[in-house]
């Protein structure tokens, strides 16, 4: 899902699946931890990191329904009239 207003952009991501268990959601965009066998936990870290640069905040939350939300909102300024 994707809203905008006046001074943000909010992009969603809902995932309906198993998600991310909650002893790991607060430490899953932390550099080099991954719950994998491969890989390297730095995915969600690099995501993080870009969205900051931009001024923007990623969020990670467990859904009611299950499943896990990442949300990235991103400043846009005032919208054209």
């Amino acid at each position: 899902t994707v809203e905008r207003d006046n001074t943000d952009l909010r992009i969603l991501f809902d995932d309906t699946g198993a998600g991310i268990g909650d002893a790991n959601l607060e430490q899953a965009a932390d550099p080099f931890f991954t719950t994998k066998t491969f890989g390297t936990g730095m995915g969600l870290t690099l995501v993080r990191r870009i969205v900051n640069d931009h001024g923007g905040e990623l969020t990670l939350s467990r859904r009611d329904s299950g499943g896990t939300r990442v949300e990235i909102r991103l400043p846009t300024g005032p919208q054209p009239s």
